[in-house]
């Protein structure tokens, strides 16, 4: 299993990571309908920032550095499947 179909199926699953972080990271109705005023996602911090503190430049800073770090990591994931070989 740790040989053969872990290796095969690892970038699936990193795609699968992808898919479900990417869009956490940017919702932020889901949780506010669902959890309550308590329940915090980044999404909802960025929001309050932006509405709530009229903190703009806070907002602007750390939705730039959340657009850096997806990018960082779907550049890994690219480079990593582009070296295997592997279709997306």
């Amino acid at each position: 299993f740790l040989r053969v179909t872990l290796p095969l199926s690892m970038p699936g699953i990193m795609a699968g990571f992808l898919l479900v972080f990417i869009p956490s990271v940017g919702e932020f109705v889901i949780p506010e309908l669902v959890g309550g005023p308590n329940n915090y996602m980044v999404g909802n911090i960025i929001y309050e920032i932006f509405m709530g503190a009229r903190h703009w430049w806070i907002g602007s800073a750390l939705s730039i550095l959340f657009i850096a770090f997806i990018l960082s990591l779907v550049i890994i994931y690219i480079r990593g499947v582009g070296e295997r070989g592997l279709a997306i």
